[in-house]
């Protein structure tokens, strides 16, 4: 077992907008009301139904055909700042609040590329030394995946469909039950997680999950990657439903589990 993370600081609000630079927009009159809607949907809204909700924008996003084409070209200037720290460090995005850098729709990969950065790290974890082009996977995620201007990040179902036209052999569920016995059969995860099950303003985030073993013999660990501001892997946990409870300090409900490995 390892250590508690601190909070994430750079988690995006999906649901309640409620910061702008780091300030309140809402009157201190309306927060009680905030915060009583907050804590409705991680309690009584299954991840089936937030989950179709997000898929419900993703295609409303799609039909719009705004064009964010331009940030290609100005996204991959920007990366070569950072692909130097990146080698350095393994080819693993851990520092998402870095990244204010990089446009993704109307927003920033800071402010809601957390998906985007796991879609990325789980292929970094099957190319190895070769790291995906991260600006191209914006890209490619602004073209479909993307939620209200990338303002709500990117919908979970996205980054399923996205591995599964890589070819790779993939799996989900929205079952909490069922993460574990998933856990057993995959090599890396994608896991999408309310950081408070009791209150949807502290956040949504999404993570990716590497599988490991030091020999055939001995029980797989789970590591997390980009979990939280302080800009490294989480501990080993010895299964996935003990790193989501380490890293939120016991408060992490899961929404969504992707499972995969290579065909």
């Amino acid at each position: 077992m390892g250590p508690i993370n601190k909070k994430n600081n750079f988690q995006k609000n999906k649901i309640f907008p409620g910061s702008s630079k780091g300030k309140n927009v809402w009157s201190a009159a309306f927060q009680p009301v905030f915060r009583k809607a907050g804590s409705v949907i991680p309690k009584k809204i299954s991840n089936r139904t937030v989950l179709g909700s997000l898929e419900m924008l993703r295609k409303q996003q799609k039909l719009q055909g705004r064009d964010y084409s331009a940030h290609l070209a100005e996204n991959k200037k920007a990366m070569e700042a950072h692909l130097p720290g990146l080698r350095r460090r393994g080819g693993f995005i851990e520092d998402q609040h870095r990244y204010g850098d990089l446009k993704y729709g109307a927003v920033t990969i800071a402010y809601a590329g957390c998906e985007i950065i796991a879609a990325y790290n789980a292929l970094h974890y099957f190319r190895g030394r070769n790291m995906p082009d991260f600006p191209e996977m914006i890209d490619y995620f602004e073209r479909d995946g993307m939620l209200l201007g990338g303002r709500f990040g990117t919908s979970p179902q996205a980054l399923y469909d996205y591995f599964v036209k890589e070819q790779f052999k993939t799996a989900r569920t929205s079952n909490r039950r069922e993460f574990d016995s998933l856990g057993s059969q995959y090599s890396c995860f994608l896991l999408t997680f309310y950081n408070n099950g009791r209150d949807i303003l502290d956040q949504i985030h999404t993570i990716c999950i590497v599988k490991s073993q030091l020999n055939q013999t001995d029980a797989p660990f789970f590591t997390g990657h980009n979990v939280s501001s302080a800009g490294r892997p989480s501990a080993p946990y010895p299964s996935i439903s003990s790193l989501l409870s380490g890293i939120s300090n016991g408060k992490g409900k899961g929404i969504m589990l992707i499972g995969i490995s290579r065909n």
